[in-house]
């Protein structure tokens, strides 16, 4: 099996990159279901899938010669362009519109770094989805 250059990735949001200050992500794809059982089985309970949602989890790099840009960017509906193993041709992307809750402004009194997190609901259709093969 070949290996992933975890330290590859791309990331953009509101059409500005932030490759360089990403410390982590998590996009995650659920499915809904529906019980529709009725009387189908006695043993076990049947269910159907509904529509698909996208979340995602960002935590960036304080930066503080950019914290106003920042905090407007990480607000409200933004896309966000992701590619785990970079930007490369064929290559796994996701590209999609997220309302994001705004910023979270953590910071330790052992004084480590500063950091955003960004939550993020799936705000439609993904341009470009990698959960069904989508790719730069």
């Amino acid at each position: 099996m070949a290996k992933v250059n975890t330290n590859a990735w791309f990331i953009s949001v509101g059409g500005t990159t932030l490759t360089a200050r990403l410390i982590d992500i998590n996009i995650k794809q659920v499915v809904g279901d529906t019980e529709n059982t009725a009387g189908g089985s006695t043993t076990y309970i049947d269910r159907a899938e509904t529509l698909s949602d996208t979340t995602v989890d960002m935590t960036f790099q304080y930066d503080d010669s950019t914290e106003l840009t920042d905090i407007q960017l990480f607000t409200g509906k933004q896309t966000v362009i992701y590619g785990p193993q970079g930007s490369t041709g064929g290559l796994p992307k996701h590209d999609q519109s997220f309302i994001l809750g705004g910023p979270e402004l953590k910071q330790a009194v052992g004084k480590d770094n500063m950091v955003f997190s960004v939550s993020g609901k799936g705000a439609g259709v993904p341009t470009t989805d990698m959960y069904a093969g989508g790719t730069w």
